[in-house]
């Protein structure tokens, strides 16, 4: 739908995004990925989560442990897929394909742009830079957090060597948009209430499970705490 209304213009589709540890086997996702690619003319945007735990860990039943190491090898399998010429099989850990021929094959060479979302593990950062994608962070918990994030961020990016460019970096903030002040908060108030006391209203325990994050994700939220922002309760 959404890529017929912008048919004939450079609007990027950006779906973000399928997560790939629910994904058996993830070339489903290459596959869908590489359809909405045609159905758009080249211009998806293609988002590759690692996935919450909640979802992942608690409702599909994945072991916390197994989580990033599943979605890494779904990622390199996704990328290959992409670029890959002739069929190969995968003998992987956790997917086993004796013939991966992925059809149809994404119209931009050699794979969309891949962004990678993420909330708050710092092993991202260099998962990102290393497979020269961009880094999304989401913003939910103040300016305070995120900037001592994207400060890691940018930080592992001139460690590893990389030019700072504006493309390896996504963020994401809510904002909302009135004459005044007044006016913003009589027509966004409720609806942004409702999402942080019901939809990110979730016990902690959930948000980061034992084995879910490495020893230096810990660490970082440890020193540097997730801070939600007051909203005023009616």
């Amino acid at each position: 739908m959404l890529a017929k209304q912008t048919n004939g213009t450079n609007v990027a589709i950006v779906q973000m995004g399928a997560t790939l540890p629910t994904s058996n086997p993830p070339i489903r996702v290459a596959e869908e990925y590489a359809m909405l690619d045609c159905i758009s003319g080249g211009r998806l945007v293609a988002g590759l989560p690692l996935g919450s735990p909640m979802d992942v860990n608690l409702c599909y039943g994945i072991t916390p442990m197994e989580h990033r190491e599943r979605y890494r090898e779904a990622f390199a399998l996704t990328m290959k897929a992409w670029q890959a010429r002739e069929i190969f099989a995968w003998n992987g850990r956790y997917y086993q394909l004796a013939n991966v021929n992925l059809w149809p094959r994404p119209i931009q060479q050699p794979h969309p742009p891949v962004w990678v979302p993420g909330s708050g593990s710092i092993s991202t950062f260099d998962f990102a830079v290393d497979n020269e994608v961009c880094y999304c962070f989401l913003s939910y918990s103040g300016a305070r957090s995120a900037k001592a994030m994207m400060d890691g961020y940018w930080k592992v990016v001139t460690d590893k060597g990389r030019e700072p460019n504006p493309y390896r970096a996504g963020f994401l903030q809510l904002v909302v948009v009135g004459e005044s002040d007044a006016d913003a908060e009589k027509k966004y108030a409720r609806h942004v209430e409702y999402f942080y006391h019901k939809c990110l209203h979730v016990p902690g325990v959930w948000f980061a499970p034992p084995g879910n994050q490495d020893y230096r994700s810990l660490v970082a939220t440890a020193n540097n705490p997730v801070r939600r922002p007051r909203t005023r309760r009616r």
